[in-house]
């Protein structure tokens, strides 16, 4: 069971892990692509997608360099991301995740907390990336590629961005793997 079927527009998602990150590239989340057979994983974007020969490589191409992925940023919006290809951080890693509500504005947005091992697991990966970026990819999408601003050791983040209740509820139950 996906999101609501009468929802027949995208919704801007934004990553923001607890007070280190800024959402630098807010890209349009297709709600009716989120399920229960959804995917999630995070991935460093590799300093190839600033490259604009290898982008267009691997759009058009489909040429990658070794050990990278590219994922396109939104359905038909040619913009897209190489990332490494490597990820130990999963939807596998969320050990809880709920809807909630921005403290600033009151928006509905998706808490999540990471489990013990991917905590640490992030915590190495944003410390040993600070400056760079990385991608939170859902269903084959980047939803955002935010810039790692400091070590997050937190292991609790949030998904923001137009979300219903409803969404974010059902968002909410497919990470949580219920």
């Amino acid at each position: 069971m996906g999101i609501s079927g009468q929802v027949k527009r995208a919704i801007l998602a934004s990553l923001c892990v607890v007070g280190a990150c800024s959402a630098s590239n807010n890209t349009a989340l297709d709600t009716t692509k989120v399920g229960k057979q959804s995917s999630l994983s995070f991935h460093l974007v590799s300093s190839q997608s600033d490259n604009p020969r290898a982008m267009r490589l691997a759009a058009e191409k489909a040429q990658l360099p070794t050990g990278t992925l590219y994922f396109s940023a939104k359905e038909g919006s040619g913009e897209g991301f190489i990332v490494e290809a490597e990820s130990a951080i999963t939807q596998d890693c969320i050990s809880s995740a709920e809807s909630g509500l921005h403290p600033v504005d009151g928006r509905v947005i998706l808490h999540f907390t990471f489990d013990q091992v991917c905590t640490q697991l992030f915590a190495d990966l944003t410390a040993e990336n600070i400056g760079k970026r990385f991608a939170v990819v859902l269903n084959g999408e980047v939803v955002t590629a935010p810039r790692i601003n400091a070590s997050i050791t937190g292991g609790k983040g949030y998904l923001e961005g137009g979300f219903t209740k409803e969404e974010a509820n059902e968002l909410a139950a497919m990470l949580s793997g219920k």
